[in-house]
């Protein structure tokens, strides 16, 4: 149990460290201002860390904006390890999450329905 709470603590520190790195630290015009780590899945061995990404704008600045991080992802790793105290930094695999983007796409489907039901 208590394996799991130190997994869950460190994959949130790491979650907003990587954050902040890709918010302060990637001096990069391609990399939109509006990305956002929705979650993250540290394994138990700590040894890779899965990272929850969404970006938000158009679908050629989402593109460029992931290709920017996938780039970016050794200098990421050796900010992170100045910002996170553990013994080894994990790899980072960045994943690219569009459920925030589908799940506004499904609300206004929703709407649109709920709209023509009252005309």
């Amino acid at each position: 149990m208590a394996q799991h709470n130190r997994t869950d603590r460190l994959s949130l520190e790491i979650q907003k460290a990587v954050a902040d790195i890709i918010r302060y630290d990637i001096n990069d015009p391609r990399l939109s201002k509006l990305c956002s780590i929705v979650n993250t899945e540290l394994t138990n061995d700590l040894q890779h860390c899965k990272l929850f990404i969404t970006i938000y704008g158009t679908e050629e600045e989402q593109k460029q904006s992931f290709a920017v991080i996938q780039q970016a992802k050794g200098f990421i790793r050796n900010q992170l390890a100045s910002k996170v105290n553990m013994r080894r930094i994990p790899e980072l695999h960045f994943v690219y999450d569009d459920s925030i983007a589908y799940s506004i796409h499904i609300g206004q489907l929703i709407n649109k329905i709920n709209s023509e039901k009252g005309e």
